[in-house]
C-alpha cells in the first residue's frame, strides 16, 4: 500500500463517508500493511477498538485519522456523522436500559405483593 491510496481511504473516514463495515473490513484486510507503513502511535491511535456500539470504533479511528492526516499537511473537513450517530446509538440503549429497569421494578413489585398477601403476619391480610 502507498501513501496516495492511505491518504484516500484516511479522507474518507475523516469526511465521514466509511461506515462501520466497510472500514472494520479495510482495516482487517490491511491492519499488518498499516503497521510496517505507520509509526506505533499513529497505528495505535488510528486502529479501531472493540467496543459493543457500531459506532465507537469510527469515531476513535476518525480522530486518529485527523491527526495522521493533519501532520502530513492534507487539508480536510472532519465529518460530525460518526458522533451523531454515536449519540444516537447511545440514546437508543439508555432508553432500552430505562424500559429494561421499570420492567424488573413492576415485576419485583408485583413479586413482593404476592409474597406480603400470603404472609400471615402481613398487615394487608389484618386489613382483609
Amino acid at each position: 500500500m502507498n501513501n496516495a491510496i492511505l491518504t484516500a481511504k484516511l479522507l474518507a473516514l475523516v469526511e465521514g463517508k466509511e461506515t462501520p463495515e466497510s472500514w472494520l473490513s479495510w482495516w482487517s484486510d490491511h491492519e499488518s500493511e498499516l503497521e510496517t507503513l505507520l509509526s506505533r502511535g499513529e497505528f495505535l491511535r488510528l486502529k479501531p477498538c472493540k467496543h459493543a456500539f457500531k459506532w465507537v470504533p469510527l469515531l476513535g479511528s476518525q480522530k486518529g485519522a485527523a491527526g495522521i492526516l493533519e501532520k502530513s499537511g492534507t487539508s480536510f473537513e472532519i465529518s460530525g456523522l460518526y458522533q451523531e450517530q454515536y449519540e444516537r446509538e447511545l440514546d437508543e440503549f439508555c432508553q432500552a436500559q430505562k424500559q429494561i429497569q421499570a420492567e424488573r421494578k413492576r415485576h419485583s413489585r408485583l413479586h413482593i405483593r404476592s409474597y406480603t398477601d400470603s404472609t400471615q403476619n402481613s398487615p394487608r391480610l389484618w386489613q382483609k
